[in-house]
């Protein structure tokens, strides 16, 4: 892993300094994958894509941001936003388009962390809300759907497939990932777990 200098970037509304990290090289070795997408590289860092200013609170797309400042001030680093910043970044007009709004609510989703919210409380609401806005935005990667599926306990659903996945020759290189999902499926689990990657 090789990081590039960070650069000074200026919030869009106020013009608040801002830190903007970014790498040069890295790769996957050593990486965890989870059902839910998420990946944990220490090689391959993942920095914002989107955040607000620590100064006046606006929301902004990391990679509309200008460059600015300079001198020898300290700058803040621009940093990953709560659950509720990432649900109120979604309301604030700044997600255009169905990709978009994917990229966000799988953001908002691994935002959560790798539990299944079922206490009924308004963190459980928005969780549900998100996967079940997720599969009407119909991403592209079937495991994707299947885990979104199962993590709602609708493991008809995932098992179909999931069995789909498995049947197909030409995604030989993913039946690895859907058979522990399948396992996980008819032991009526819904938690996020690690893929094996025996």
């Amino acid at each position: 892993m090789i990081p590039a200098p960070p650069e000074i970037v200026c919030c869009p509304k106020c013009g608040q300094g801002l830190l903007r990290h970014s790498l040069l090289s890295g790769n996957t070795f050593g990486a965890t994958f989870y059902s839910n997408g998420r990946m944990e590289a220490p090689m391959l860092p993942e920095f914002p894509a989107f955040s607000r200013c620590p100064n006046c609170g606006a929301f902004f797309w990391v990679s509309d941001l200008e460059r600015g400042g300079g001198g020898r001030r300290s700058y803040p680093d621009i940093k990953e936003l709560t659950v509720a910043e990432t649900a109120a970044f979604l309301e604030s007009g700044l997600v255009q388009g169905r990709d978009q709004e994917i990229f966000v609510r799988i953001k908002l989703w691994h935002a959560f962390g790798d539990g299944v919210y079922d206490d009924h409380s308004e963190e459980q609401e928005l969780w549900e809300g998100n996967l079940r806005r997720l599969l009407e935005l119909r991403p592209e990667e079937e495991l994707m759907i299947a885990e979104i599926h199962r993590q709602l306990g609708q493991f008809d659903e995932a098992m179909e497939i999931l069995n789909a996945i498995l049947a197909d020759e030409e995604k030989k290189e993913i039946w690895s990932f859907a058979s522990q999902m399948k396992a996980h499926c008819e032991k009526k689990d819904r938690k996020v777990f690690r893929f094996s990657r025996d």
